[in-house]
């Protein structure tokens, strides 16, 4: 099985302007996947629909499954992996307009609630009212487990 290595660069903290309250990523992996050490300039939480992840910050490994994410503070060094099947979610809260609900890395349930909620932010068409609404109950939910 081939492995996929992917490179991103390690940025501070607000670095980089992020015009967004909460912003979504996701991919299912079709090779064995691993992130090398990077941050982000914003907060993130990692969350998988489909499969198991692993992330490493030091010397401690997080799993992350369908039902327990992960809260990455902006900033933190992180690398990863994840295998073929895996279908990942990032959840990217901007680090000027969001809070970060812990200085370091912490698991977060990812409820039936948060779930719908978070998927709802990634629908087209959603007015700037209701996303506006939707992220505040995000924001709400959100806590560590």
């Amino acid at each position: 099985m081939t492995t996929e290595t992917r490179t991103l660069p390690a940025l501070a903290p607000g670095s980089v302007d992020t015009p967004f309250v909460i912003a979504g990523y996701d991919e299912v992996v079709t090779h064995d996947t691993r992130w090398d050490a990077h941050s982000h300039p914003f907060h993130e939480l990692l969350w998988n629909e489909r499969g198991a992840s692993t992330a490493v910050v030091g010397s401690r490994i997080w799993t992350i499954t369908p039902a327990l994410g992960l809260w990455m503070p902006a900033g933190t060094l992180h690398a990863g992996s994840a295998t073929a099947g895996t279908w990942f979610r990032a959840s990217f809260f901007g680090f000027r307009t969001t809070a970060s609900i812990s200085a370091t890395p912490v698991a977060v349930e990812i409820t039936p609630l948060l779930r719908l909620l978070l998927e709802r932010l990634g629908e087209p068409g959603l007015t700037p009212a209701s996303r506006a609404a939707t992220e505040a109950l995000v924001l709400d939910v959100l806590v560590p487990a």
